[in-house]
């Protein structure tokens, strides 16, 4: 690692600490560390874990909007079962970013509107799947948060947010035979790179 990387290195880990968000570093997303990533894990294409070089911050909680009653209609062929929680990933898709020249204090402030990605086709239903998630598949949520960073003067800075979601897979049957097998990402937080 040379000097200027250390040094990024530190100063961003100082900035988190003091601000108490975590980890930073001047890492950026590229295609290499995503697909390492989704292999090691085995999350979904186009999604990372967050790892040391991402600050994660989830929405403040809420209580969890249930599915409407009307997803589920009592003679349902199809059904969506075995929900599993494979914990949080990173979109790699930015949607906002911010940067500046130090010396310098840059923030980003996010509340977008992010879409639920999930497994369409084969016959399953966005209400079979809300039904089983415990939550509206067809809506956006919105994600909110703020990051900040400090940047030394003769230091170029930046902040990239990307949305974090809660990561699950299911299985769909008609009747009783498994016809396809379906993930859901819930958009639940903020995964923020940072760094100069």
């Amino acid at each position: 690692m040379n000097q200027t990387t250390t040094l990024s290195l530190l100063a961003g880990t100082l900035a988190c600490a003091i601000l108490g968000s975590g980890v930073a570093s001047a890492t950026s997303i590229t295609a290499s560390n995503q697909k390492q990533v989704q292999d090691d894990q085995g999350t979904p294409e186009g999604f990372i874990k967050p790892g040391a070089d991402m600050i994660v911050k989830r929405n403040a909680e809420t209580s969890p909007t249930p599915a409407p009653s009307s997803f589920v209609t009592p003679k349902a062929i199809m059904k969506v079962k075995n929900k599993r929680d494979l914990g949080e990933v990173c979109g790699t898709s930015v949607i906002q970013a911010t940067s500046g020249q130090g010396k310098a204090t840059l923030v980003l402030t996010i509340s977008k509107a992010v879409e639920v990605t999930w497994t369409k086709g084969g016959g399953v239903t966005a209400g079979a799947v809300s039904a089983t998630m415990g939550f509206d598949v067809t809506k956006k949520y919105t994600v909110e948060n703020q990051s900040r960073l400090e940047v030394p003067k003769g230091k170029f800075g930046y902040i990239k947010a990307y949305p974090l979601y809660n990561y699950y897979t299911w299985d769909a049957y008609m009747v009783d035979r498994k016809i396809k097998s379906g993930s859901t990402l819930k958009p639940i937080g903020v995964c923020f790179n940072q760094g100069y």
